[in-house]
């Protein structure tokens, strides 16, 4: 499935604590990586996680958000588009041009873990509950990204005065122009995060040999970049995940549980782009 854009990004796992084992969690739906010309856009997810993720324990975040919840704190997130009616993220999201419509799920999904708010009956909770979402298109509708939708996510973001612009797509090509934009955004004070590996890799960019392609990945690549890669609940990446290109930062990026596009429902996903 990783070697299909169309595919899940990871198989489905218990929603009370994935990878826990807790007999008695019902399994979420997967998260689509991209979708096919006909695939119909993703819906709501029936299942909702009603115990606390493995990555929030991980993170510490029942500390670190006595600390901090993100109020005052802009994230722009440069992907498929950021659903503005999902509940967890109510009010707390602008988006720019069309970015406000998300087929594919995936910036909805990301913005979750960024920035959702814990719902009734769920323990599942964003790193900043309280932090304000900037929503860009990277993408087109079906979720393939480009230079251009990249490169502009990421300028607009830094002049619209986000803080940290997180990119949830990876392009082998547009060095100069994602450069360039990364540049901007540095001067303006804002971080980019992005991911060092795909989440997966079609078939047709596999090697003659099968052999997965090892980088450079752009915008994460380029100086000033934060470049993260992602590891599971037992602490190693999941088998057979495209290598990553030189990552600053590893984190919890297997066996995500986050928002859909629609309801207050689950799914589960894993890569790079999670972490």
């Amino acid at each position: 499935a990783l070697a299909l854009p169309a595919a899940p990004a990871a198989p489905a796992a218990p929603s009370g604590s994935p990878g826990a084992g807790d007999p008695g969690a019902t399994l979420l739906p997967p998260l689509p990586v991209r979708l096919g010309e006909d695939n119909p856009c993703t819906g709501a997810s029936g299942q909702t996680a009603t115990g606390a993720a493995w990555s929030q324990t991980a993170l510490g975040l029942s500390r670190a958000q006595r600390i901090s919840r993100g109020g005052g704190v802009t994230v722009a997130v440069v992907d498929t588009g950021v659903a503005t009616g999902v509940p967890g993220l109510s009010g707390r999201v602008e988006a720019v041009g069309g970015a406000a419509e998300d087929c594919v799920g995936h910036g909805t999904f990301a913005a979750g873990l960024i920035a959702a708010a814990p719902q009734k009956g769920s323990g599942i909770t964003g790193v900043a509950p309280q932090a304000e979402i900037l929503a860009l298109s990277g993408t087109d509708d079906r979720g393939v990204p480009s230079v251009e939708r990249v490169a502009a996510g990421i300028r607009t973001a830094a002049d619209r005065g986000a803080q940290v612009i997180y990119v949830g797509q990876v392009l082998r090509t547009g060095k100069a122009e994602l450069t360039a934009a990364v540049a901007h955004a540095t001067r303006r004070d804002a971080l980019v995060v992005a991911p060092a590996a795909p989440d997966a890799v079609p078939r047709e960019e596999l090697g003659p040999d099968g052999e997965m392609p090892e980088g450079p990945y752009w915008p994460a690549a380029a100086p000033g970049a934060l470049a993260v890669v992602d590891f599971g609940p037992n602490g190693v990446r999941q088998e057979k995940a495209p290598p990553a290109h030189e990552p600053d930062l590893s984190a919890p990026g297997g066996e995500m549980v986050s928002v859909g596009p629609e309801g207050s429902g689950h799914y589960i996903g894993s890569g790079a782009s999670l972490a």
